[in-house]
C-alpha cells in the first residue's frame, strides 16, 4: 500500500529550484494526479462543473518554459493559471 500523502512531482529534477516555483509544480501535479489517477480523464470533462480543471490541466500539459529565464509575461502567465487552480480546490475531490 502506498502512502496516500507523499507527492512526486513529475515535471522537477533533483535539481534545486525556488519554492515559487516548486509551489507551482506541486499544485498542478495534484490536478494531474487527480485527473489521471483519481477521476479519469473521461470523467472530469462529463462534469460541467470541471471543465475549468481540463482547460488548466491541458494548459499545463501543453506549457514548456525555460524557468531559469522566464520573462516577466511568463511567470505572469503561469501565477494566474495557479491562482485558477486554487480557486478551483473545492473541485477536487473524488
Amino acid at each position: 500500500m502506498k502512502p496516500a500523502n507523499l507527492l512526486r512531482i513529475d515535471t522537477l529534477d533533483d535539481e534545486w529550484r525556488d519554492k515559487d516555483m516548486v509551489m507551482l509544480h506541486a499544485c498542478f501535479q495534484i490536478l494531474c494526479d487527480f485527473i489521471e489517477k483519481e477521476q479519469g480523464e473521461n470523467k472530469v470533462i462529463a462534469a460541467p462543473d470541471r471543465q475549468g480543471l481540463v482547460k488548466l490541466y491541458a494548459w499545463w500539459k501543453a506549457r514548456n518554459r525555460d524557468e531559469a529565464n522566464m520573462s516577466e509575461s511568463e511567470y505572469a502567465e503561469d501565477s494566474w493559471h495557479l491562482s485558477q487552480l486554487i480557486k478551483m480546490r473545492p473541485l477536487l475531490w473524488s
